[in-house]
């Protein structure tokens, strides 16, 4: 089955909005998350699935990531949490863009996928800090995450 027209410009759009966002050191707003989101539930329904354990990966940890960063955000001590919050919203961003890289074939995705192997380490290890549910629920997320994207980028 072809990707519709439709999710081709939402991945399209993302992909350039999301290195914007790197570029310039910004994080990515909740709707974004929310489309890609919509997205992940058609993952399956995707033309190219040579990939598709490693994109699966990616956007597990993606939504891992972007809930724990959340969470930490309604932790008592924010202050300890912070750093925690913000490698889980750069993983996602990496994560996601990892993703829709694969999606579309792209002659980058295998970079990219090293440099979200490396991203999903260092999240994990920073998640490894906090002994709370959702670190470690996103910690496993990103070992599995960067497990997958260094078998992708072989």
């Amino acid at each position: 089955m072809a990707i519709s027209y439709l999710c081709w410009q939402h991945l399209t759009a993302f992909f350039m909005l999301t290195l914007f966002y790197l570029n310039h050191g910004l994080m990515i707003n909740k709707c974004m998350t929310i489309n890609i989101q919509h997205m992940s539930s058609t993952a399956g329904t995707l033309q190219n699935t040579k990939w598709q354990s490693c994109i699966d990966a990616c956007m597990r940890c993606a939504e891992a990531c972007e809930f724990c960063a959340t969470s930490d955000l309604k932790e008592q001590d924010v202050k300890m949490m912070a750093s925690c919050a913000q490698i889980n919203r750069e993983c996602a961003a990496v994560c996601w863009t990892s993703a829709a890289l694969m999606s579309m074939d792209s002659q980058f995705a295998k970079q990219f996928c090293n440099l979200c192997a490396d991203v999903c380490d260092a999240c994990a290890q920073e998640c490894e800090h906090h002994d709370v549910d959702h670190c470690k629920q996103c910690a496993q997320a990103c070992r599995n995450c960067s497990e997958e994207c260094r078998k992708m980028a072989r």
